[in-house]
């Protein structure tokens, strides 16, 4: 090749740039970039994983009021409550006499002393109209059901849980409790506020800018994930590598405020999700929120959650527990 013919291309090679980018620039959709916000920024430097979009809201067919109005206001006086806490429980739509037993026993307690207690149920959408008829009855009835556009299967039980919590971060003060259960369980509401006043002298005594979690079904140590097949458990290692689950709380019952609930919800809404309701958001969420592990406390002495094998099995655990709770002065309202 010749000196000339070098520098023939030489001086060509600039243009066939310009052309082949300006080429793409008519040909290529346009991008808007938007910068990430300073604590995306903080997310993925702690993570060292590439940042997520952020997940969209879910949308609710039916919901209770915005503003929790007691019906039993004339049964249970209110006038020194000081403080409130609202229990999610996790329900299958079809589980009517289940919910209808919840009502009749632990849920009914409205108040003990200054603290008043109120219950929704977390349903997903039902594909049979007859239950999707008698769903908005008990609506209508109840006015405590929060359905929302979703899958109502037991593998999609965290869209439940993460309804629970946006509803509540966007509907209730930062001040109230927050509860998440299954229901399959009778909960003790007298050993239960004195678990969660505990919880507040512990964060008292420790200075904690922040509620713990009060993991009163019990605490999920560093267990190994199940790897066996046709477990009810069953995780891969594509969905979870690791050989241990963080410290966690057992999802069948635990208490912290909406202040912590609403910020583990946003933290939520930039990781992938994980079926595991309880060790995915008390765990592996707690900790990229950077909330350390002693901020979990254990149940106390008396035995406040029941976990039941069969339905019937609620009232007659539910018998033993109720004197406790009209001893400290409780107000049921069926």
């Amino acid at each position: 090749m010749s000196k000339h013919t070098v520098l023939f291309f030489c001086a060509l090679a600039p243009c066939i740039f310009i052309m082949y980018g300006y080429y793409h620039f008519l040909h290529c959709p346009t991008i808007n970039v938007i910068p990430p916000t300073v604590h995306e920024i903080r997310t993925h430097l702690q993570s060292n994983k590439k940042i997520l979009e952020v997940r969209n809201k879910l949308k609710f067919i039916m919901e209770p009021p915005k503003v929790l109005e007691d019906l039993c206001s004339k049964t249970c006086d209110s006038s020194d409550v000081q403080t409130k806490m609202v229990t999610f429980v996790k329900s299958a739509s079809h589980h009517f006499k289940r919910r209808e037993t919840i009502r009749r026993t632990w849920a009914s307690v409205r108040t003990i002393n200054e603290t008043q207690f109120r219950t929704i149920f977390v349903v997903g959408q039902t594909l049979s109209i007859a239950d999707a008829n008698l769903l908005t009855d008990e609506q209508q009835r109840y006015d405590d059901i929060l359905q929302y556009d979703g899958p109502d299967d037991y593998k999609n039980i965290m869209l439940k849980t993460l309804a629970g919590m946006q509803w509540a971060n966007d509907n209730l003060p930062r001040h109230f409790y927050y509860s998440s259960a299954d229901d399959d369980v009778v909960v003790n509401m007298a050993t239960l506020k004195v678990q969660v006043a505990a919880a507040q002298e512990k964060m008292n005594k420790d200075k904690w800018s922040e509620f713990p979690l009060a993991c009163v079904y019990g605490i999920m140590p560093n267990d190994a994930p199940h790897r066996e097949r046709g477990s009810k458990w069953l995780i891969q290692r594509d969905e979870y590598p690791w050989h241990v689950w963080p410290v966690s709380c057992y999802g069948g019952f635990y208490t912290t405020r909406v202040s912590l609930v609403a910020r583990l919800y946003e933290e939520s809404r930039t990781l992938p999700l994980l079926r595991f309701d309880d060790v995915w958001l008390t765990g592996i969420v707690r900790q990229r929120l950077g909330m350390p592990s002693d901020m979990l406390l254990p149940p106390g002495d008396d035995n406040t959650v029941h976990h039941l094998e069969k339905d019937e099995d609620m009232d007659v655990v539910w018998e033993k527990a109720k004197s406790n709770m009209i001893t400290n002065n409780a107000c049921l309202c069926l």
